[in-house]
């Protein structure tokens, strides 16, 4: 069971039928504390993001 708290953020996502939501952990996922630079994590989202949209065509 997931407790959602104000501000949390959620990815979702569909396996086998269920519509799965986990917490989407900005801190490892995104600022990775003191590895690489802001512009390397920017890139990486923006991989992501293209092919998140890219499967939904």
């Amino acid at each position: 069971m997931l407790s959602i708290d104000e501000g949390t953020l959620l990815e979702l996502r569909v396996e086998n039928g269920k519509i799965l939501l986990e917490p989407f952990d900005l801190w490892g996922r995104v600022w990775k504390c003191c590895q690489g630079s802001a512009e390397e994590a920017e890139k990486e989202l923006d991989r992501e993001e293209e092919k998140f949209w890219t499967k939904r065509e």
